[in-house]
């Protein structure tokens, strides 16, 4: 039984790695209030009142994550006799594993998305507005079944040989700058359409792929029978091994980063006024692609080898201790060869959204909005239908509360808009959380999102 006790935690903290490093939607809150500035992000038909200038890195950051899980599936609480910890893992003995993997999802998904303006600007000009903006994203997501966690909890029985499907396993991160150039205006008094085109700037890209990957664990031997691939895109990256040689995911080595790939995007969107009190809008974004030049390829093809186990797991360890080496025993779990480099092709995930608003007629400054937003991400697409509520009781604030019903469970959002003659503030969020821990990570999904927003206006209003 030496086997089935180095057995224990690995892709869990993996996955709950993705999370922490921050995949969320833009503000779809916002998306009826005429005086948030960035509403051209979400529909380029959108025009603000006035011209505006973001300040880098302040004017529209976007941190967040959605998940079908949460904290509390993985860490629970411990009566530790020494009083040193509060928290385990769902690895340590005292949590039993039958109630684990019951409470989990068939399928696990987790998506991370951070979005960064670092320069951007706004003006009328030419027949219509006019903007210009260079961003930063970056996006992570996972997505397994539970026999992957049952492995990693129960592993080998004590009679049998335990056999694991963990086939579809998947994690792909992504990171790039793009720089946008935008223009709308009003076709006549109902119709108003806008267009961006983005240059696309890739600075990093690695996925993991198993068609198959499947675990027989016996009392002698673990073996992994894998098919799969793995893809790592980055400028200067020396992965410090040959071709047949087995890839080492940690000592990868990056000597000169920089653009590691080219592309090209475009928005597309449509406003149109049906009735005087009634307003229909679409818009179809991030249609684009970015071609990396040398992506590194590993290769898994159905050759079974021999997987060790992990070590130290389900010990008294603390979480931290126990995760790290979660961490590192899972690049012996997964493996891969290097098959050499080649071009790689890698797709952006197109949003469509779909919208109608309509105005009090007693009371204009208040309107109710109906919003359906998809977002089309292969193993990640995410779905919502969202209504909202705005309201402008002053001539510099706006306010805005949602909710919506997401193929991730549902949520509810609010929006605070200042805007002043010359500066305009903003805090908001789609997903406010129930529960948080103290660094304000969800405890019951993975799911929640934060905007804030500065930056200065300038012009009359329109």
């Amino acid at each position: 039984m030496g086997l089935n006790k180095k057995l224990r935690p690995a892709v869990f903290f993996m996955f709950c790695g993705l999370a922490a490093s921050g995949t969320a939607q833009t503000l779809n809150t916002a998306y009826f209030t005429d005086t948030y500035d960035h509403r051209h992000i979400m529909n380029p038909a959108f025009m603000p009142e006035r011209g505006i200038i973001d300040i880098p890195a302040l004017s529209n950051m976007n941190v967040g994550l959605n998940g079908n899980v949460g904290l509390n599936n993985f860490l629970y609480k411990f009566d530790d006799p020494t009083g040193k910890y509060s928290l385990t893992t769902f690895l340590h003995r005292t949590v039993d594993g039958t109630k684990f993997i019951n409470d989990l999802p068939d399928n696990i998904k987790t998506n991370v998305k951070v979005d960064m303006p670092i320069l951007g600007f706004g003006f009328y000009k030419w027949g219509g507005y006019n903007t210009f903006g260079i961003g930063l994203h970056a996006n992570a997501g996972m997505k397994t079944n539970k026999a992957l966690f049952d492995f990693l909890k129960n592993g080998q029985t004590y009679d049998a040989v335990s056999r694991y499907d963990m086939s579809n396993t998947r994690v792909d991160v992504l990171s790039y700058m793009d720089i946008s150039f935008g223009h709308s205006r009003q076709i006549n008094d109902k119709l108003t359409l806008g267009g961006k085109f983005k240059i696309l700037l890739g600075l990093g890209m690695q996925k993991i792929h198993y068609d198959n990957l499947v675990v027989e664990a016996s009392e002698d031997q673990w073996v992994v029978d894998a098919d799969g691939e793995s893809v790592t895109a980055v400028k200067g990256l020396d992965p410090n091994s040959g071709v047949g040689s087995d890839l080492e995911f940690g000592d990868f080595e990056v000597n000169s980063p920089g653009i590691g790939g080219l592309g090209a995007g475009i928005d597309l969107g449509a406003s149109y006024r049906l009735m005087d009190n009634l307003t229909l809008s679409a818009s179809l974004l991030n249609l684009g692609w970015i071609r990396w030049n040398n992506a590194l390829i590993g290769e898994a093809y159905n050759e079974p080898y021999i997987f060790e186990g992990f070590q130290n797991m389900g010990s008294d360890n603390d979480i931290e201790d126990q995760l790290e080496s979660l961490g590192d025993d899972m690049e012996a779990l997964f493996r891969f060869k290097n098959a050499g480099n080649r071009n790689r092709l890698t797709m952006l995930s197109p949003t469509l959204n779909v919208g109608a608003e309509y105005e009090l007629p007693a009371y204009r400054e208040l309107s109710f909005g109906l919003l359906s937003s998809t977002t089309f991400r292969s193993e990640y697409t995410y779905t919502e239908l969202r209504g909202v509520v705005a309201i402008s009781p002053l001539s510099w604030f706006d306010a805005a509360v949602s909710g919506a019903l997401t193929n991730y469970g549902a949520s509810w959002g609010m929006l605070l808009n200042f805007h002043a003659r010359a500066v305009n503030f903003f805090v908001a969020s789609d997903f406010i959380p129930g529960e948080v821990t103290p660094q304000y990570v969800p405890v019951n999904k993975f799911n929640m999102n934060f905007n804030f927003g500065l930056s200065f206006a300038f012009g009359n209003k329109k």
